[in-house]
């Protein structure tokens, strides 16, 4: 267990795809914060470098 990347608890093989279907949309979501930050963070840094 502590080596598989999806550990399936039970005996409903169908939520491994509801797993999978999750990963994928918090991958995206971690994604488009990551853009968004860096995004902001170079807005900020524009600014604060003209008085």
């Amino acid at each position: 267990m502590a080596a598989s990347d999806l550990t399936v608890m039970g005996n409903d093989l169908g939520r491994m795809a509801q797993a999978i279907e999750l990963s994928r949309r918090t991958l995206a979501i971690i994604k488009t914060n990551l853009f968004n930050s860096l995004r902001l963070r170079r807005v900020v840094w524009a600014t604060l470098e003209d008085p």
